[in-house]
């Protein structure tokens, strides 16, 4: 599992029932929760299911604000505890973002910033940014965003993830965050040149979804 971020395609269908709904989702906006959390880091007005970030000491939080579109950084007062209070500490400048991202990770080094665009109310094509950060984990020397890869298949979710070693990219997209089905979720995979460098990425190789969970 890479610590730059997850994606679960999870098949269910209640207690004894027969698996039929598929959900495509980033598990890190359900870890976080809402407690303690400052509104310098996630405002009071914006949505909760915007994505979120906890990097592999658990105490850096990097959270989308909607509100101000920017994003804040936070630390916990306890390693892994959503419950602990949360410091702010920066935000990324202004102007970086013209959109609401669906899934944000980092370079394990915290040197590299990716942000997934897509619509989950219009089908259309999946885009992944990619920005660099002249100060590890400081959000706030965060490079202009630059559009690395655009899947052109027609979506209205996506996740990615990348391999332990960084030379490895996988994107999923589906037609629907929930209920979709097996013909409808794909995954992308690409080979990358320089590992952690989107922008090295050849073609991708896509394949549909059989499995019950994808963690890569």
């Amino acid at each position: 599992m890479s610590n730059i971020n997850f994606f679960r395609v999870l098949q269910s269908g209640g207690v004894g029932g027969t698996p039929s709904t598929w959900e495509v989702e980033d598990i890190d906006t359900n870890i976080i929760g809402t407690n303690n959390l400052p509104t310098s880091i996630l405002p009071s007005a914006q949505s909760k299911r915007l994505p979120s970030f906890i990097d592999a000491s658990g105490i850096k939080l990097y959270a989308y604000d909607s509100v101000n579109s920017k994003i804040n950084h936070g630390d916990f007062a306890t390693s892994w505890s959503v419950n602990s209070t949360v410091t702010y500490q920066e935000s990324s400048p202004s102007g970086r973002f013209n959109f609401e991202p669906q899934d944000i990770g980092f370079k394990p080094d915290g040197t590299k910033f990716y942000a997934l665009k897509q619509s989950v109310a219009t089908a259309g094509d999946t885009f992944l940014y990619q920005s660099t950060l002249s100060t590890a984990w400081d959000v706030s020397t965060m490079s202009t965003l630059s559009l690395e890869i655009q899947e052109t298949e027609s979506a209205k979710c996506a996740a990615f993830t990348l391999s332990s070693d960084g030379l490895t990219l996988w994107i999923i997209t589906g037609t629907s965050r929930f209920g979709a089905n097996t013909s409808t979720i794909k995954s992308h995979k690409y080979t990358l040149s320089t590992a952690w460098d989107i922008s090295t990425a050849g073609s991708s190789t896509v394949s549909g979804i059989t499995s019950l969970w994808v963690d890569e």
